[in-house]
């Protein structure tokens, strides 16, 4: 009996000491995870970039060595319906001028910042109401949409931070492509980390 009493001991023992590396294996697994996510929205833009464009499949716009940094974007935004909807149009139009919209005093600053490859993955803005608990009642009709993009350089995080101060929930996913940077700002907040292979 305490025999077995031993050999359960040590296997808990040998269990307890691998629960770091697991914990490493299982951040590592989702840091790739999330990689392969960009990966995939940037390949969609590309083929809704071909198609726009009516270029073949398989054809690259530019060879990757020549192109500056792009930074792959997933972007949710919440908030007055009439507010939406101008955003909204601002990427269905034919030259996206979504940035410019946002802040129009700093045009040269916005142009690197503009959104390319847009791909929408909502028709249209999705229509609500907003809460009031204090009230209790609905207030103002909201909108919510998603959609991919890129943009040169690094994340438009100046206007980010100006939707969130004109009370639009933005929650934005990205990453720098060749730098190996990811980051997100949610809830006002910017957060990145440089991701190691």
């Amino acid at each position: 009996m305490q025999v077995n009493i031993n050999r359960l001991t040590d296997f808990a023992l040998d269990l307890e000491q691998e629960l770091p590396k697991l914990s490493r294996d299982i951040m590592d697994a989702a840091t790739r995870i999330e990689r392969l996510t960009f990966q995939v929205a940037a390949l969609k833009t590309e083929v809704a970039i071909f198609k726009k464009r009516g270029n073949k499949m398989g054809e690259r716009l530019k060879d990757d060595t020549k192109e500056p940094l792009r930074c792959m974007q997933n972007v949710y935004l919440h908030g007055e319906a009439s507010k939406l909807q101008k955003l909204y149009e601002s990427l269905t139009c034919d030259e996206p001028n979504f940035s410019s919209v946002v802040i129009p005093e700093s045009q040269d600053q916005n142009t690197k910042w503009e959104m390319k490859g847009v791909q929408l993955h909502d028709p249209y803005p999705i229509r609500g109401e907003r809460y009031d608990p204090e009230k209790g009642l609905h207030t103002s009709p909201t909108s919510y949409f998603n959609f991919s993009c890129w943009t040169i350089g690094d994340a438009p995080i100046a206007v980010w931070e100006k939707l969130h101060q004109m009370g639009v929930e933005v929650q934005a996913e990205y990453e720098i492509k060749g730098k190996n940077i990811v980051g997100e700002f949610t809830l006002g907040e910017h957060h990145c980390r440089t991701v190691t292979e």
